[in-house]
């Protein structure tokens, strides 16, 4: 390192797209099929939005749809359900070196995060929480919901109506 400032442009300043489109139709006001980022962010963590907005290539077109938005939250509950995973199946010593393994790897991550102006400005449990509200709010519903919802399949289940069971789970 040379102590050099590399570049007078912010992270922001070089990610550009193509056109906007909604369900492949061009975003525009005059069609009513527009979103703004303030309109987004009140249903999806800013997070999930630019990991959204820089996997498209710079030049092309960016098809704005809610099933890519909901793809990047299904990522984080796959990381989720194998750290879970991890912590039922493995040994302590071999949990100990997967988590060795995992921190080396959150801090080469970090460090890219940082530069795509990904990484998040307060801790992941806060963003995970932050995440269970914006899921909240998209659903219409409040914990308390969820929690009452949950309780009521359990009843369900343990008079043994499956099928109902099953149909709350999907609903949930």
């Amino acid at each position: 390192m040379t102590g050099k400032t590399l570049t007078n442009f912010s992270t922001y300043d070089w990610l550009h797209n193509g056109h906007v489109t909604n369900n492949n139709e061009k975003m525009s006001k005059s069609l009513g099929n527009f979103f703004t980022i303030r309109h987004i962010t009140q249903r999806y963590h800013p997070l999930a939005l630019r990991s959204f907005l820089i996997n498209a290539h710079y030049r092309s077109p960016l098809n704005y749809s809610v099933v890519q938005l909901e793809a990047f939250l299904e990522a984080l509950k796959l990381v989720n359900n194998l750290l879970t995973m991890l912590k039922k199946k493995q040994q302590k010593q071999q949990r100990l070196l997967v988590i060795q393994s995992l921190k080396e790897i959150e801090k080469e991550v970090t460090k890219v995060l940082d530069v795509l102006g990904l990484q998040p400005p307060c801790s992941y449990n806060e963003v995970l929480l932050q995440l269970k509200d914006k899921a909240l709010t998209r659903a219409g519903l409040v914990e308390d919901d969820v929690i009452r919802l949950i309780n009521e399949r359990f009843e369900v289940r343990r008079n043994k109506d499956f099928l109902k069971s099953d149909q709350m789970r999907a609903h949930l």
